[in-house]
């Protein structure tokens, strides 16, 4: 497993995340990474109340919104 340390120097946001971020390999297989993040309550209310009547936990339904709305990098 490869982890970056944040840089103490100062840089753009950009740069300090990109230094974060992590290669999330185990014995070649992909883990997931756990995230945290805040929401107003009422958009969380209104994620929880759908995530309940689809039968899709809301991390599935975030995940799905990021691959549809936020191109990979090539």
């Amino acid at each position: 497993m490869h982890v970056n340390k944040p840089s103490r120097t100062k840089n753009s946001t950009a740069k300090r995340l990109a230094s974060t971020l992590t290669l999330a390999e185990e014995d070649g297989k992909e883990r997931l990474i756990h995230a945290t993040f805040s929401l107003e309550p009422d958009i969380h209310r209104r994620l929880k109340m759908e995530s309940a009547r689809s039968g899709v936990p809301m991390s599935r339904m975030l995940t799905e919104w990021i691959k549809k709305h936020c191109p990979e990098e090539k």
